[in-house]
């Protein structure tokens, strides 16, 4: 399993000893290794004397860490049918609350596809990060508006608060709609770095990359609309807690294209000057006279024009 819970598929689990209940499907006593499938949760016994068991996610109405007064925490599944199944899973906190996660991911995703969007790296070409939930519901919401958009047609979507954080540019061509993620890099100029706006019903994400290799080194991109280029697929497994605060397509309404913000750092040097030009109002008329430095120390000093 590892150290990274969130994408964790199996667990060590044990059924709770004193919760009697006859309807109860794991038996008392028994260590069971349990699978989180995309439909089901199968539950294999470490010993010969106790059957597999499989539950349908369809089945589970509820999946939530409980405290009993007798015990540590443990998991409590409550299915449809009014049964239970109530188990602790050896381990440290994270590794109950990450089993709870998972299972319960895996049900939001029964419900239909989510929107996952995000940005490759073009350096290794081999790891992604995930945009914020409502980023991915602005730049899916763009995406689709530009589908039958006019070709050049072109929407931003902010990645911050501050232009400093870049935004998304999202472009139709004739081929399709295509999109980067904008960064500032040197004075007005923005580096461009390869994203993707995808709906899943699968806690994996594969994403097509291709391989480009100039004299100045290797870089990767993600395959756009229209290009023939050769690929190679890239699976990357989607956490739980990215999967359980990804907007959900099913039911889902377009968001207004946000307002891009302005360059913080930038309007704050504007002030600077206006402030300057406020103090000394020679500086803002053209061809007037700029103040000598040891005038305005003067000036300071005795508090006269």
């Amino acid at each position: 399993m590892g150290d990274d819970y969130s994408i964790a598929t199996k667990f060590k689990v044990v059924p709770d000893i004193f919760a009697e209940a006859p309807q109860n499907k794991l038996k008392h006593g028994e260590s069971y290794t349990m699978t989180v499938g995309d439909r089901e949760l199968t539950f294999v016994p470490e010993s010969f004397f106790a059957p597999k068991i499989i539950i349908s996610l369809a089945s589970i109405n509820s999946v939530e860490k409980f405290q009993p007064p007798y015990s540590a925490a443990c998991m409590l599944i409550k299915l449809d049918d009014e049964s239970y199944e109530k188990v602790w899973v050896p381990g440290e906190t994270m590794v109950l609350e990450a089993a709870i996660d998972k299972i319960q991911a895996m049900c939001k995703l029964l419900t239909g596809d989510i929107v996952v969007c995000g940005s490759l790296d073009p350096i290794t070409g081999k790891s992604v990060t995930f945009f914020d939930p409502k980023v991915s519901g602005e730049f899916f919401s763009s995406t689709y508006r530009l589908i039958l958009a006019n070709v050049d047609t072109i929407e931003k979507v902010p990645l911050g608060s501050d232009l400093a954080a870049g935004y998304i540019q999202v472009k139709r061509t004739t081929a399709g709609v295509v999109c980067s993620v904008m960064t500032p890099a040197f004075e007005e100029e923005f580096k461009q770095t390869p994203c993707f706006c995808a709906t899943t019903q699968s806690s994996e994400l594969v994403l097509d990359v291709s391989k480009m290799t100039s004299p100045s080194g290797t870089t990767y991109d993600l395959l756009k609309p229209g290009e023939t280029v050769a690929t190679t697929p890239l699976t990357i497994p989607i956490k739980s807690q990215d999967i359980l605060a990804a907007p959900v397509l099913p039911g889902f309404k377009l968001v207004p294209l946000p307002k891009m913000p302005e360059n913080k750092s930038r309007s704050t040097s504007t002030e600077g000057r206006k402030s300057l030009a406020k103090r000394f109002p020679s500086i803002s008329r053209k061809g007037g006279p700029e103040p000598k430095i040891e005038d305005a120390a003067e000036q300071d000093a005795t508090g006269t024009v």
